[in-house]
């Protein structure tokens, strides 16, 4: 296997031409097999994600008791929540 690495390019200031950000730095890899040697490529997208059902409800649940929290301490919004 071979890696090589590239140093990202300055990015300038247009008129003063200092420099303003770097780009990041870009890596490669090369793995080179033997004879009589096969690389396949995995099937990356094959599988479905799962659904995200469970996770809805949650965030769905939290949001109703945040709602019911703030509509029982309605008079008191000024107020930070940690000196309540």
């Amino acid at each position: 296997m071979y890696i090589e690495k590239w140093g990202g390019e300055d990015i300038k200031h247009p008129t003063k031409r200092f420099v303003q950000a770097r780009e990041p730095d870009t890596k490669m890899a090369y793995l080179v097999l033997g004879e009589g040697q096969e690389f396949t490529f995995p099937d990356l997208f094959a599988t479905k994600p799962p659904p995200l059902e469970k996770e809805m409800k949650e965030m769905r649940k939290m949001r109703r008791e945040q709602q019911q929290a703030r509509q029982t301490s309605w008079e008191r919004e000024a107020v930070p929540p940690w000196f309540r």
